[in-house]
C-alpha cells in the first residue's frame, strides 16, 4: 500500500468512527463521502442602545506627537482625551484616571512621552503612557477662594530644552467671588508637574478686580516668559531663579499707542525671536511688536481681514518657518500669514469656531484645528482644503432633534457649532444641510405648523424642504445697547443651549418697536438681543429673546414682559391653541433672578399675558414644554411639573434635578419621554410618575433633547450634552 493509499485509510477510519453514517453512505456505493459541516456561531446581536452621529463636537486641545505625525491626540469638552495611531483617521478614548472629562488644553513634550490634559474645573492631569493611564498633578496649586472650586486651565507650556520645566495659565471656577475679584494664576513646574508654584497672579494686575491668565509662550533661546492677560494685556518676565514677585514681571501694554485701547484682553501670546504677537478679543486684527513687545512699539495687522467685528480666539506660528502664522477665529474662518503677519488671506472653516492649531513638525503642510461644535478639521496643504477628522469620535451637543410630518424616516439634529445634520437610515449616516443657514450655533430645532425652524440667537431660520434655509426673524442691532464681552462666555461656551442670561442681564434693554413684515421679508426685532425661542398660533408667530421678552412678529406688534432691566424667555410652547412661556424677571429688592411661567390670553385681540405659575416656586426655571396629549408638561430644574387645567401646576414623582426637553410617543397613549442632567426618563401616565429608562447606557449622561420615531415606537432617541445622539431600539435586550 502506498503512502497516499495509507492517508486514505486513516482518514476513513477517524471519519467512520466520528460519523459512521456518513462512511456508510459511501461504501454503499455512492462516489460522495460527506464530510462534518462545521457552521459559524451567530453574530452576537447588535447592542440596544448605539451612540450615533452627527459626528462632530467641540475640542479646545489638539497635539500631534513631534516623534510620530501618526499619532495625535485631542481635548474634548465633555467626553475627555482622544488618541489616533493614523494621523486621525480614527479615534479611541483614552480616559483611565481623568475624573473630568471636560478638557481645556492639550500639552505634549517634544519626545512625545509625557502628556498633559487641562481641565475645566479639576486642575492638570499627566499620563506617561501615550494615554494608558491618568494622574492628576495639582500639588500646590492655590487654595480656591471659593468653596468646592476648582481650576480652569487655559494653557500648558512646556520648555523645549528643559521638559520637566512646565507653565500653567489657570483661573478659579466661577468668574465672580463674592467680593467682585477675579482669581487666575500662572504657575511653574521643573518636576514634570509634580509640585507647583505660583509665579503670577491677578492681584497684581488689579488690586480692586483682580485679572486672570489666558495664554503663555517661552523664548526658548533665553527663558523669557510672555503671558496674555483677559484685561491688561501681555505681560513679560525675563529667567529668574528662586522667588518669582510682582516687580520682576514688565506690563508692555498692547494697546498701539491708543490711550483707549489699554486693558484689552489677550487671547493669545506668540513669540518669534524678538517679534511678539497676540491677538485681541473683539479687535480686528493681530497686533505685533519687533521690540520685544514694549510698550509703545505695538501695531496691528490687519491687511486681508474682514472689515467686521473679528474675534481673534487661536493664533499659532509654523514651527517650522516663523514668518508663517495661523489665526483661529470665532466665525470668520482660518486665516493665514506667510510674511510675518503683515497681511492675511482666507483659509477656510468660515462659520466654524477655532478653538486651537497643531502642526507636524517635520512637515507643515500637515494642521490639524480644534474647532467648537466641528470637530478636529485637518489640512495636508497648509490650510488651503480641510476635511474633518472623527471616526470614532461623538462630541457634539445636540441641541434639538426633530421630524418633519412630510418626509417620515428623516430625523434632524441641531448641534452648537455645526448646524443642522439630517439622517434617513435612524442615525447611522449623516449629512450636513446648512444652505442659507447663516449661523451654525443652533441652540432649538423646532417644527412649527410642518415647517422646521432653527433658533440661533442671531435669527430664526425656517425650511420647508429640510436643506435649505432663510431667516424669517433676524435680530437687528439696536443703538443703544454697547456689546459686552462676557467673560463666561468664551471660557465656557457649552452649557446647556449657550444662553447665558445673567450676562445679558448686565445689559440695559430699552423698548424697541418691531419693523413690520410688509410681504416675505425677515422680520426686524431690533433688540440687539439673542432669540431662544419661537411658538406660534393663531396671533402669529411669537419669538422669545434673551433679555427683551417675548416679541409677536406680525400685527399687532406688540412686546410682551419687557421691562427697563430686560427679560429671558426660555420656552414657549402652543398647547392646545394657547401659547405658554417661561421667562425670567430680575427683583430689584432682592437683587435677583425670579423666573415665571405666563400664558397667553387673547382677550380683545391684544397681546395679553397672565402670569401662571401657581405650584412653581419663582426660584425654578422652566426650560421646556410638552403636551401629552391635553396634559401640559414643563421640564424644570428641579423635575417634571404638570398641569390639567386646575389652578396649580404639580411636582411629578420619580425624577428630580434639572429636566430639559420632554417627547411624547405619538403612537402610544400616555407614554412620555424626558431629556435630563442625569440621565433618561420615562412616564407611562401622561407624566405624573416618572422612572429611569432602564439602560445603564442612558444614565449618569446629560441630555438636552429627546425624540420618538414617528414611524416606529420602538426607536427613540436622546441628543446629549457634548456626547452626540443616542439611540434606543427598544426591541433588542
Amino acid at each position: 500500500m502506498n503512502n497516499s493509499a495509507a492517508r486514505f485509510v486513516i482518514i476513513l477510519t477517524v471519519i467512520a468512527l466520528m460519523f459512521p453514517s456518513a462512511v456508510a453512505a459511501a461504501q454503499g456505493g455512492g462516489n460522495t463521502v460527506y464530510l462534518p459541516v462545521v457552521s459559524k456561531a451567530p453574530p452576537p446581536p447588535p447592542p440596544a442602545v448605539l451612540q450615533v452621529g452627527p459626528m462632530g463636537g467641540t475640542f479646545p486641545g489638539v497635539v500631534v506627537d513631534p516623534m510620530n505625525v501618526s499619532v495625535v491626540y485631542a481635548g474634548s469638552y465633555g467626553q475627555g482625551v482622544f488618541k489616533s495611531v493614523d494621523g486621525g483617521l480614527t479615534w479611541q478614548s483614552i480616559n483611565n484616571g481623568i475624573s473630568n472629562l471636560f478638557i481645556q488644553t492639550i500639552s505634549l513634550t517634544p519626545d512625545g512621552g509625557t502628556l498633559y490634559a487641562g481641565t475645566y474645573g479639576s486642575g492638570i492631569f499627566r499620563s506617561t503612557d501615550g494615554g494608558a493611564n491618568w494622574t492628576a498633578v495639582n500639588n500646590g496649586f492655590p487654595a480656591p477662594s471659593i468653596q468646592n472650586g476648582g481650576f480652569i486651565v487655559y494653557d500648558i507650556e512646556i520648555s523645549p530644552t528643559t521638559p520637566a520645566t512646565l507653565y500653567a495659565a489657570i483661573r478659579e471656577v466661577g468668574t465672580f467671588e463674592a467680593n467682585g475679584l477675579l482669581y487666575g494664576y500662572v504657575l511653574k513646574s521643573q518636576d514634570s508637574g509634580a509640585s507647583w508654584t505660583t509665579i503670577w497672579n491677578g492681584w497684581w494686575a488689579n488690586s480692586n478686580r483682580g485679572d486672570y491668565s489666558y495664554d503663555v509662550d517661552l523664548r526658548a533661546s533665553d527663558g523669557t516668559l510672555y503671558l496674555a492677560t483677559h484685561e491688561n494685556g501681555v505681560w513679560r518676565l525675563p529667567p529668574i531663579s528662586g522667588l518669582v514677585e510682582k516687580k520682576d514681571w514688565v506690563v508692555l501694554q498692547s494697546d498701539g499707542g491708543d490711550p483707549e485701547r489699554k486693558n484689552m484682553s489677550a487671547r493669545n501670546v506668540v513669540v518669534a525671536g524678538s517679534t511678539i504677537y497676540n491677538s485681541i478679543y473683539k479687535l480686528v486684527g493681530v497686533y505685533k511688536s519687533t521690540s520685544d513687545g514694549n510698550s509703545g512699539t505695538w501695531t496691528i495687522k490687519s491687511t486681508g481681514l474682514p472689515a467686521s467685528a473679528l474675534y481673534g480666539f487661536a493664533l499659532e506660528k509654523d514651527p517650522n518657518n516663523s514668518a508663517t502664522l495661523y489665526l483661529g477665529t470665532t466665525n470668520s474662518g482660518v486665516y493665514k500669514s506667510t510674511n510675518s503677519g503683515e497681511s492675511w488671506g482666507l483659509k477656510g472653516l468660515v462659520g466654524t469656531y477655532i478653538w486651537r492649531f497643531s502642526f507636524a513638525p517635520s512637515d507643515s503642510q500637515r494642521v490639524f484645528s480644534g474647532t467648537n461644535g466641528n470637530g478636529v478639521q485637518f489640512s495636508d496643504n497648509g490650510g488651503d482644503s480641510w476635511q474633518w477628522q472623527g471616526n470614532g469620535v461623538y462630541n457634539a451637543t445636540i441641541s434639538g432633534l426633530a421630524v418633519l410630518p412630510s418626509q417620515p424616516g428623516i430625523i434632524y439634529a441641531g448641534t452648537l457649532g455645526a448646524g443642522v445634520y439630517r439622517s434617513s437610515d435612524q442615525g447611522a449616516s449623516w449629512q450636513r444641510v446648512i444652505n442659507g443657514l447663516g449661523d451654525l450655533n443652533v441652540k432649538a430645532l423646532l417644527v412649527i405648523e410642518g415647517k422646521l425652524y432653527a433658533v440661533t440667537g442671531t435669527h430664526l431660520y425656517v425650511s420647508t424642504d429640510g436643506v435649505n434655509w432663510s431667516a424669517e426673524v433676524t435680530m437687528a442691532p439696536s443703538a443703544q445697547i454697547e456689546p459686552k464681552a462676557a467673560e463666561g462666555q468664551f471660557e465656557m461656551p457649552f452649557d446647556h443651549l449657550l444662553l447665558q442670561p445673567e450676562e445679558e442681564r448686565l445689559q440695559r434693554a430699552e423698548p424697541v418697536e418691531l419693523e413690520e413684515n410688509d410681504g416675505g421679508e425677515a422680520v426686524s426685532l431690533g433688540t440687539g438681543k439673542p432669540i431662544t425661542s419661537a411658538a406660534k398660533n393663531s396671533a402669529g408667530l411669537w419669538v422669545g429673546t434673551a433679555g427683551a421678552g417675548i416679541r409677536l412678529t406680525v400685527s399687532p406688534f406688540c412686546v410682551v414682559a419687557n421691562d427697563p432691566f430686560g427679560q429671558t424667555a426660555y420656552a414657549l410652547h402652543n398647547h392646545n391653541g394657547v401659547v405658554w412661556a417661561s421667562i425670567d424677571k430680575y427683583d430689584p429688592d432682592d437683587q435677583i433672578l425670579k423666573y415665571y411661567v405666563m400664558k397667553w390670553n387673547p382677550k380683545d385681540n391684544i397681546c395679553n399675558w397672565d402670569t401662571a405659575n401657581r405650584g412653581i416656586l419663582s426660584s425654578i426655571k422652566v426650560n421646556a414644554f410638552a403636551s401629552s396629549p391635553s396634559r401640559l408638561l414643563a421640564a424644570a430644574n428641579t423635575g417634571v411639573f404638570y398641569f390639567d387645567g386646575n389652578a396649580d401646576w404639580t411636582l411629578a414623582s420619580g425624577l428630580t434635578g434639572a429636566v430639559y426637553a420632554i417627547a411624547a410617543d405619538p403612537n402610544v397613549s400616555g407614554l412620555v419621554y424626558a431629556a435630563a442632567e442625569s440621565g433618561a426618563y420615562f412616564s407611562t401616565n401622561h407624566g405624573l410618575s416618572w422612572q429611569a429608562v432602564p439602560r445603564s447606557e442612558l444614565q449618569g449622561k446629560a441630555f438636552v433633547s429627546v425624540l420618538v420615531d414617528p414611524q416606529n415606537s420602538n426607536l427613540v432617541f436622546f441628543g446629549s450634552r457634548g456626547g452626540s445622539t443616542y439611540r434606543w431600539d427598544k426591541t433588542l435586550p
